[in-house]
C-alpha cells in the first residue's frame, strides 16, 4: 500500500472558517472513497498547531495519483 499524507497549516484566527469550509465540502469530497485502489481515508483538525490533513491509503502509487486529479479536492 501507499500512503499519502498533506497538511495545510492555516493561519491562526482562521481556523474555524477553514474547518467550516472543509465540513461543508464533505459531502463532494465522499467521492474519494469511489475512486480505484483507495483504501481508506482519513482527515482531521489540529487546533494546537493550526493545521488541517489527510491520510489516504491507496493499493499503488497510481491509484494515489489520482487524488492529484480529484477535481473536489482541487476546489
Amino acid at each position: 500500500p501507499v500512503i499519502r499524507v498533506s497538511i495545510l497549516d492555516v493561519p491562526r484566527g482562521r481556523l474555524a472558517e477553514v474547518e467550516a469550509m472543509m465540513v461543508e465540502a464533505e459531502p463532494g469530497l465522499a467521492g474519494i472513497r469511489d475512486l480505484p485502489g483507495q483504501i481508506a481515508y482519513f482527515a482531521g483538525v489540529d487546533r494546537a498547531g493550526s493545521r488541517l490533513s489527510n491520510v489516504s491509503v491507496w493499493a499503488s502509487a497510481e491509484d494515489a495519483a489520482r487524488m492529484d486529479r480529484f477535481q473536489p479536492m482541487l476546489d
